[in-house]
């Protein structure tokens, strides 16, 4: 076996242990959300992540820049379509 084959299967190996543990702990919320459920406030828990939110599941949220109205005029002027106030497209 090569070093970057070993590498790779390396990377693996622990990827899966990650991916296990994650799933446990995972379960384990699972069991918590429906065992707490007749005991709290209706409305209170929701869903799973009302509970508890991993670090795993939390999203890198971007900021997204919106075009200029004077890049979306360019964009239609191209595609050549416009779109009214209603949102249809119009050739």
């Amino acid at each position: 076996m090569s070093l970057k084959e070993f590498r790779l299967t390396q990377r693996g190996f622990f990827e899966r242990l990650k991916q296990e543990q994650q799933t446990r702990w995972e379960q384990t919320r699972f069991i918590a959300f429906y065992g707490l459920q007749p005991y709290t406030k209706k409305g209170k828990l929701r869903n799973f992540k009302d509970l508890v939110e991993f670090e795993w599941e939390k999203e890198k949220r971007k900021e997204v820049e919106l075009p200029t109205k004077e890049e979306m005029d360019y964009f239609r002027r191209k595609s050549g379509q416009f779109i009214d106030k209603d949102g249809n497209f119009h050739n």
